[in-house]
C-alpha cells in the first residue's frame, strides 16, 4: 500500500497527525505545481458551485506520484453562504495503467496492420515478378535454341538464365514472407 486513510477522514489534517506530520504536495499532470487556491476544496468554497473532474498528482512523502481525480462541491449555512466544502478523491493508479496497457496494445495492432500490408505487397510484387520471369525464360529457353553453341550470344543467354534462376529464388522468399512462411536466406 501506498498509504491508508481511513474513509470519510481529512485528507490535510491526517497528513499532519498520522501521516507523521508530511504534507502532500499537489501538482498539474503535466508536472507542474498546483496553487492552493487551484486545488478542488479551495475552488469549491471560492467559487461556491461544484468543481468536477480535476485530474491532479498528490507527490508522496518518498517522491512518488499518485494520480487522482478529485471532485468537490461547497457546503452551505442555513444563510447560504459557503462554509466549507466536501471532495472525492479517486485514486487512478490502475485506470493509468489500464489506458497505457490500451494503447501498448493498440501500437501492436497498428504494427501487426502494417506489417500485414507488407505481406499483402511483398506478395502481389512477387506474384507480378514471377510472372515476368517466365517470359524472360521461355524467351531466352527459344533464343538459346537458335544461338550457334560456343557463341557468345549462347553464353549471354545462358547468364541470363543464370540471373532468372537466381530471381526466382528471391521471388520465393517474398512469397514466403506474405504467406508468413519460414525463411531460409540463401545468398544470390
Amino acid at each position: 500500500d501506498l498509504f491508508r486513510i481511513p474513509e470519510g477522514t481529512n485528507v490535510s489534517q491526517w497528513a499532519a497527525s498520522e501521516g507523521q506530520g508530511f504534507s502532500i504536495r499537489h501538482l498539474w499532470p503535466d508536472g507542474t505545481p498546483i496553487l492552493p487556491e487551484d486545488l478542488p476544496l479551495q475552488q469549491a468554497v471560492a467559487q461556491g458551485r461544484e468543481i468536477k473532474d480535476r485530474e491532479f498528482l498528490y507527490v508522496l512523502p518518498d517522491g512518488r506520484r499518485l494520480p487522482v481525480l478529485g471532485n468537490a462541491v461547497p457546503l452551505f449555512d442555513e444563510s447560504g453562504g459557503v462554509r466549507g466544502a466536501v471532495g472525492v478523491f479517486w485514486d487512478m493508479t490502475e485506470h493509468k495503467r489500464a489506458e497505457e496497457e490500451r494503447e501498448r496494445l493498440r501500437e501492436q495492432l497498428v504494427q501487426a496492420q502494417k506489417m500485414e500490408s507488407v505481406g499483402r505487397l511483398a506478395g502481389g510484387v512477387a506474384h507480378d515478378f514471377n510472372n515476368m520471369l517466365g517470359v524472360i525464360l521461355g524467351r531466352a529457353d527459344l533464343a538459346l535454341e537458335e544461338a550457334a553453341p560456343g557463341s557468345s550470344l549462347a553464353e549471354d543467354l545462358r547468364e541470363i538464365r543464370h540471373a532468372e534462376e537466381r530471381s526466382a529464388d528471391l521471388t520465393r522468399q517474398l512469397l514466403a514472407f506474405a504467406r508468413r512462411q519460414t525463411v531460409v536466406p540463401r545468398v544470390v
